[in-house]
Formats: C-alpha cells, sequence, structure tokens
C-alpha cells in the first residue's frame, strides 16, 4: 500500500492560502500511485476556534464545501483515495425546531471522486466543545475498496472519553480489534506544550514523546500479537496559531506479531508529503515490553497530559526525564542526564532511526544505586546493529526515571565485559534493532 500523509501548516480561518499550502507541497512530492492521501483535521480551516461564532464563517455543509471539493478533484488527479478533516454544518431543517448541528468531521473520497464515508469524531477536544457535538455513530469501520478494512478516528479519539474514562479502557484501539481493521486513519491536529521557540529550531526532529503516547495508546493491538499487519497512519498538522504549538510528527506505522514497524515519519515542523510504501521493508522497529505492572502512583491522564516536561537536574520519583542527544563521532556519547535518587524502577525507552550499512555495536546503561553489599554499580548490556559509518547520522532518545544514568554507544567488545546472563537476555531479546519500553510521558498532548 502506497500512503501519503501530508503535513502542513494552515492557519485559522486562511481558507484560500490553506488551500494554495497544501497544493504546493503535493506539487513538490512524488504522488506517483498513491493508495491513499490523508491530510489532518480542519485542514483547511485551522483548528484552534474560540467559540461557535468564531468558526461559523468556515462551516461547511456536509459533503459538498470547499474541502469536500478539493478532496473529489485531488482524488481524480492523484486517482487515490483522500481523508481530510473539515467543519461539518448539518441541514435539520427537516426536523424543525431542531436547529443546524455541527461536526468535527473526516470525510473519504475514493479515486472515482465518489463520496464513500463521512466520519464525525466521537470524542471531543476542549476546543471541539466550544461549537461541535459528539459524533453518534461511534468510530468509523468500513471496507474501503483497494484499502481493506478500516477504522478511523480523529486525534481525541485516541485519548481515554473526556479524559475520565480508565487508561486501560483502550475505547478507539478495542473498536480497532473488534472491527478486525488491517488499516487505520487518524487524521490530527494534535497539539504538544514543548516552547514553539524549540519547536522552530528542530524542525526536522520528530516529537518522539508524542509518538510513543501515540503508539501507547494502541497497546491492545501491540498486545494481541496478531499475525496480519496493522497499518496505521497517524497524520498531524505543525505550525502554530495564536499560542498554540502543534506537535508533527506525521508517522506511518505497521503493527504485527507484538512489534511496532516505522515506515515513514517526519519531523515536528517539517512541511511536505510524507510517502511510504507498506510493501517495503521498515527502516525502523520498536518493540513493546509492557510493564508487569503499571506504577500506582501514575498520575491521572488529564495531568499526565497538561504536566511540564521535567528538569533532568530536578525532578520528582515520578515525572520522566526526556533528552534527545546526536551521538558525536569521536566519543561515540549517546547522552547523560542525572535525576534524584528513587526507589522506583527506572524505564527506558531506545529509539534510533540509521542511515547507512550495518555493523555491531552495544549498548550499555550504567546506573549507580545502593546495596547490601556496599556495591554502588549496577551495570546492564543490550546488543544491537547499526552502522559505525551512521553514528553521527543517528539520533537517540532516551528516556529514564529516577536513577542516575549514563549512556553510551560502545564497540561490541564492550559488551562482551557484561554478564554472561545479561548478555544471553540482551540477545535473545534484541534481534530487532529497537527497545521500546511503555513509559508514562510527562508531556502535553491531545
Amino acid at each position: 500500500m502506497r500512503i501519503g500523509c501530508l503535513q502542513f501548516a494552515p492557519q485559522v480561518g486562511d481558507i484560500d492560502n490553506n488551500l494554495n499550502r497544501a497544493d504546493s507541497v503535493l506539487s513538490k512530492a512524488d504522488t506517483d500511485d498513491l493508495d491513499l492521501l490523508v491530510l489532518p483535521e480542519l485542514a483547511f480551516s485551522g483548528y484552534n476556534f474560540k467559540s461557535l461564532q468564531h468558526i461559523s464563517p468556515y462551516l461547511e455543509p456536509s459533503g459538498s464545501g470547499i474541502t469536500s471539493l478539493w478532496a473529489r478533484t485531488t482524488a481524480l488527479k492523484y486517482n487515490c483515495n483522500v481523508v481530510v478533516g473539515y467543519p461539518e454544518k448539518v441541514d435539520v431543517s427537516n426536523q424543525w425546531p431542531t436547529g443546524p448541528e455541527y461536526y468535527n468531521s473526516a470525510i473519504v473520497v475514493n479515486g472515482d471522486g465518489e463520496t464513500i464515508a463521512n466520519y464525525r469524531k466521537s470524542f471531543l477536544y476542549y476546543t471541539d466543545e466550544t461549537w461541535a457535538l459528539e459524533g453518534n455513530a461511534g468510530f468509523f469501520e468500513g471496507w474501503i475498496p483497494g484499502l481493506g478494512n478500516a477504522s478511523i478516528g480523529i486525534c481525541m479519539d485516541l485519548n481515554p472519553y473526556k479524559f475520565q474514562a480508565p487508561w486501560h479502557a483502550f475505547e478507539f484501539a478495542f473498536h480497532i480489534l473488534e472491527n478486525e481493521s488491517n488499516l487505520v486513519i487518524v487524521s490530527m491536529a494534535w497539539m504538544t506544550r514543548e516552547d514553539g521557540r524549540m519547536f522552530s529550531r528542530m524542525p526536522n526532529e520528530p516529537d518522539m514523546d508524542t509518538l510513543t503516547y501515540w503508539v501507547t495508546r494502541l497497546e491492545p493491538l501491540i498486545r494481541s500479537e496478531n499475525e496480519d499487519e496493522i497499518i496505521v497512519v497517524f497524520c498531524n498538522r505543525t505550525g502554530t496559531e495564536d499560542d498554540v504549538v502543534y506537535a508533527g510528527t506525521s508517522a506511518v506505522v505497521g503493527v504485527q506479531d507484538g512489534e511496532v514497524k516505522i515506515y515513514g515519519l517526519l519531523g515536528r515542523g517539517e512541511k511536505e508529503l510524507l510517502v511510504v510504501d507498506t510493501s517495503n521493508p521498515p527502516y525502523a522497529k520498536l518493540v513493546y515490553r509492557p510493564e508487569s505492572e503499571r506504577p500506582s502512583a501514575v498520575h491521572s491522564e488529564l495531568q499526565r497530559l497538561f504536566f511540564p516536561h521535567a528538569d533532568a537536574t530536578n525532578v520528582s520519583a515520578h515525572q520522566t526525564v526526556v533528552s534527545f542527544c546526536k551521538p558525536s563521532e569521536t566519543s561515540y556519547q549517546i547522552c547523560q542526564g542525572a535525576t534524584q535518587h528513587s526507589d522506583t524502577p527506572a524505564r527506558y525507552l531506545y529509539y534510533e532511526y540509521i542511515s547507512g550499512g550495518r555493523g555491531e555495536l552495544s549498548w550499555r546503561r550504567q546506573h549507580q544505586s545502593s546495596h547490601a553489599n556496599g556495591s554502588k554499580s549496577d551495570t546492564h548490556g543490550y546488543a544491537t546493529e547499526v552502522d559505525h559509518s551512521a553514528i553521527s547520522s543517528t539520533r537517540t532518545m532516551a528516556i529514564g526515571q529516577s536513577h542516575p544514568a549514563e549512556w553510551s554507544v560502545r564497540p561490541v567488545d564492550a559488551f562482551r565485559s557484561v554478564s554472561a546472563i545479561d548478555s544471553v537476555r540482551a540477545i535473545r531479546e534484541l534481534r530487532s534493532f529497537h527497545q521500546y519500553r511503555h513509559v508514562e510521558s510527562s508531556s502535553a498532548r491531545r
């Protein structure tokens, strides 16, 4: 399946220029033989409206507004299915005295320019609640010719309902499993609490904290260890609106046999079309290992969504330290950070994306803690395969909790100094070249 995610930066109410922005990105991209093109939530109206009055001039009649026209035209031009978000106004005059209804919706158009589905967002974010109604038909499920059995959600649909439902309800993820979907499409305007200046300084870097959260919300898919791959398309927007910063990081992933494979990934600020072919091998993997138990002190979802990033030198036992690191060619240093000591076990996520050939390096983690026998160190080794020549282009994020930690990449000989037990475990567990562990992240998301 050849999939395109159009990530760009629409502005509130700037319809004509937003259309031009999307067309400009498409005109520069490789659009040959696309099967599916996905755009963000409220792609051409912009997202951050303050009220019904604010969004009213930009509401579109069901299936016949400017977004629908663009979707049909684009679908015919590229002979592909198109999914795009828009603010829907429903005429219910035949149900007098009921007034118009408004929804945060996504239209699905096939390669013949025919509307085959119109999904209305089920779980509303606070911004949506100022003007939209909840869709009452549930998450979309249905057959899309040429693509298969699909589930569609919009942004907040990934989260627990109103941030009040139990974390483990996993409403959207279980819907996917119940529907036996092989394709999942999530159109998004997902925000971040990161400072906008940070995003502008590192536009090509994905917001791995956000991607981790999205994947975590699909935990039931990972646990199910389905033999058949489920392709998940996260199409987010980028840019800013007023004081709101959007996370970008659009991605296409595949979930199969307990693994999450990364077929393509954009940076937080990139404005381009991500094109992937899922018949080709993925370029990265995240291997999921659930915690035996979730920490009893896990913050509520609402607290976690709006909790600021921890200071790496001053965090409490239940905050998460996030470090973005670019290894040096000479030192092979990945990252270094320290947190206050706690008895809470450390949890980590390792992620790399690599260009170049293959070689062998080892992960080595060292943390210090007090032991009854007076020993001050505890070392664990993890083996993986990367190219020595690609070290300088490798970007790695390490998420640790509660222990001082030093991370470094070393030649494989250094790995042999690790205990035999750890060596066997590492070789067995990390035959793929990435490790993912569930973390309770502290950044803001929606």
